[in-house]
Parts: structure tokens; C-alpha cells; sequence
């Protein structure tokens, strides 16, 4: 179903380089979709690096006053955000594993997307980095957008949408649309595939002529295009930089493990490599007698 109208953004903030670049992601968008933000601060659960903290503080005392602390200047950078840009920052904090609160604070604060910053493959493994990105991109139920680095105010034009010949590929097409009409964006389907079959080559091609004409029915430019190659994240990636693109739009493919269901590779690689700000959206299940309008 097509979110129509963004209510909150959740932006999750650890005061490191990466969150901090998330939240002059999410306060942009915030500001031009006229909306709230909502900064997010976790005190870990029990980890490795809490049980260290803990063996830095003498007295319990010494861990709530680093806690209020905290508490403090979460609530000083939304100061200083709200005067700066007008836009109406909240502040929350939160006790537990860090994916798991960011999924729950969300939900709980009516929050229907998440902005939050990514180390890439090669990052240290913290608050903003590694699993617990790929974590809250696999399972929160809104979409999720990740980024790695700065991208100016330059605003969000075009839009790059890869499709393949998986049966969701299509689920995301109707939250590109939504960025796009609030953007004023073209959107660029892209058909990607590591297939060398002509009659592939066909279906996907197929796919996004229909999805094409979808889009402009809803008077969004669009455009599309075909490639394939041994990597279809690299397929994407160059094309998005081609055009220079303000944000790609994935699906985030769902594949099952002896825990249940993890997030495939594609989008780790996606959310891991691109420059650019990476849209990601997890499929929905669909009766069976659902039928794509396009």
C-alpha cells in the first residue's frame, strides 16, 4: 500500500560522523516534506562494550550521570537543529539492543520512516554500522533509508529504480512514486539481470515498460533502461552515478536461514557500496490472487 503521507522521520544518533550526516539527511527531508523528526539515542543492552563501560565507572552513580549526560546533549543538538532549520525536532532515548529499539521506537512513535547512517563494508562495527543497519533494514516495517556520506542540499531529482524478474521487485515502485510527486523527481527504472537468456532479458524488459507506463499515468517523468552483467549491484551503481542520482530505490530480498529470515545480499551490498542514498523496502507478503496493477 502507497504511504501517501510521511507523519514522522526516526533518525537514530550516536554523535558519530555517520549519524550525524543521517540526521542533515533526515532534517532535509523533513523540512521539504513539512514534518516532524524524531532524534533517537539507545543505551545498549548487555554487550561487550557495556560490560566494558561498566568497568569504567567505580559506582553505579558514575553511569547515570553519564546517561543524563547524554541525555543532554541529544537534547542540545535538537536545539540547535530546530533553530537553525525550523523544522520540529523531538528527542527520545531508549534501553536495549540497538536494531531491536529503532524497530520499536518507530512503531511506538508513529514514525513511518527511518534515516540512519551506514560505515560501509569496510566501517567499524558500532551504533550506526554493519549489522545493526542490515538489522533495521530487514525488518522494519517502513522503509528505511541508509546513507553513507554527504550529498549537499542539491534536493532529490532523480531516482533510480532497478527492477529484476523477482515476483516483489514491483512492491517498491509505488514509494518512488511518492518521493518523486513531493520532489518533483524523474524516475529511472532500471531492468537488471546476471541472466544471459534472451527469453529473461525479454520478461525484464517487459516489466519495466509496463512499470514505466504506470508511472507516467500518475504524471511522474520517467525513463527505463536494460542491463546486464555478472553484478547487479555494480549494474546500478554505475548507472546511478552516470546520471547522478540523488537516491536508488531497493527491495530488500528476504532469504531464510536456520533463525528465520536475514537480509540477502544484494541490498547489503547496495546499502554497503552506494554513495548515494539508498530507499529500502521490505516486501510485503500478497494473496495469491493479488494482481499488480501494471
Amino acid at each position: 500500500m502507497r504511504i501517501e503521507k510521511f507523519q514522522n522521520i526516526l533518525i537514530p544518533i550516536d554523535f558519530s560522523e555517520n549519524s550525524l550526516i543521517a540526521l542533515e539527511h533526515g532534517v532535509f527531508l523533513a523540512k521539504h516534506l513539512k514534518i516532524d523528526v524524531t532524534l533517537l539515542y539507545i543505551h545498549e543492552a548487555q554487550n561487550i562494550s557495556s560490560t566494558i563501560r561498566k568497568l569504567m565507572f567505580a559506582h553505579p552513580s558514575d553511569e547515570v550521570i553519564l546517561d543524563k549526560s547524554v541525555t543532554d546533549k541529544l537534547n542540545e543538538l535538537a536545539a540547535e537543529v530546530q533553530s537553525k532549520t525550523s523544522v520540529i525536532v523531538k528527542t527520545h532515548t531508549a534501553k536495549g539492543s540497538i536494531a531491536t529499539q529503532i524497530i520499536k521506537a518507530a512503531a511506538d512513535l508513529d514514525c513511518n520512516l527511518i534515516v540512519m547512517g551506514t560505515h560501509g563494508a569496510s566501517g567499524i562495527e558500532n551504533f550506526m554500522g554493519g549489522s545493526n543497519t542490515f538489522n533495521v533494514v530487514a525488518s522494519a516495517n517502513c522503509p528505511v533509508i541508509s546513507v553513507l556520506s554527504h550529498s549537499g542540499s542539491k534536493g532529490i531529482k532523480d531516482i533510480v529504480l532497478p527492477l529484476d524478474n523477482s515476483k516483489e521487485t514491483r512492491q517498491k515502485v509505488d514509494e518512488a512514486i511518492v518521493f518523486a510527486r513531493f520532489f518533483g523527481s524523474t524516475i529511472h527504472v532500471v531492468g537488471v539481470t546476471v541472466s544471459e537468456d534472451p527469453k529473461d532479458h525479454y520478461y525484464v524488459n517487459k516489466v519495466c515498460e509496463q512499470v514505466e507506463k504506470y508511472i507516467k499515468e500518475d504524471n511522474v517523468p520517467c525513463t527505463h533502461n536494460f542491463f546486464h552483467g555478472e553484478n547487479i549491484t555494480n549494474l546500478t551503481l554505475d548507472y546511478a552515478k552516470k546520471i547522478d542520482a540523488d537516491l536508488i530505490v531497493i527491495m530488500t530480498e528476504q532469504e531464510i536461514n536456520p533463525t528465520g529470515f536475514f537480509m540477502g545480499p544484494y541490498a547489503q551490498q547496495m546499502i554497503n557500496q552506494s554513495a548515494i542514498p539508498v530507499l529500502s523496502i521490505r516486501p510485503k507478503e500478497k494473496e495469491a490472487h493479488f494482481v499488480m496493477p501494471y
